[in-house]
């Protein structure tokens, strides 16, 4: 990567972080109701450096590699104890679901379910923006698998194939997938 390149990086990472702050800043409560956006911010920012890296022509397995080693050990950790104190002081919690067993080896497994209050929400609450970006990953790794001259095309190939799937599909899985965001 050139160093206009790294720079350009660097301040979509800046524009990221703040997008993530807003989120944050959300869920305090404090704020008039602009950070939700900030989700779909950090979403597209994170497009646009995923297309960026894509110059680096990286083998897939790889790609998917490095992010899941960025992203993975801490959500799982997070979950982790989301579970402990689900399960230690239920009352403690404010979101995400008080599931058992299964729901917490399905959020560990970024498997999308339906928790009891009729929300489709991992353990811990703000996970499902963890399963989308999982899913932008793969879905990432497979169109450059698929289409290695072409990796924005194959992306797109695949991430519509799987929003078009999750159509024509019942369960909580798929309704979690069908949702606009994902587009």
């Amino acid at each position: 990567m050139s160093s206009g390149a790294v720079i350009k990086l660097e301040l979509l990472q800046a524009l990221r972080a703040v997008a993530a702050l807003a989120v944050v800043f959300f869920h305090t409560g404090y704020e008039p109701g602009y950070g939700a956006y900030g989700v779909n911010v950090f979403f597209v920012l994170s497009g646009v450096i995923m297309a960026m890296l894509f110059e680096a022509k990286e083998s897939p397995l790889l790609f998917i590699k490095r992010r899941f080693l960025r992203i993975v050990p801490l959500y799982w950790c997070a979950t982790t104890l989301a579970a402990c104190v689900t399960w230690l002081a239920p009352q403690t919690r404010s979101s995400g679901n008080l599931g058992g067993w299964m729901e917490y080896l399905f959020s560990l497994a970024f498997i999308p379910y339906r928790a009891q209050d009729g929300h489709i929400v991992p353990m811990l609450g703000p996970g499902w923006s963890i399963n989308y970006e999982i899913f932008f990953y793969l879905s990432c790794g497979l169109g450059i698998f698929l289409v290695r001259q072409k990796p924005f095309i194959g992306t797109g190939l695949v991430v519509f194939s799987g929003w078009c799937i999750a159509q024509l599909t019942p369960g909580a899985a798929s309704e979690f997938y069908r949702r606009p965001i994902v587009l």
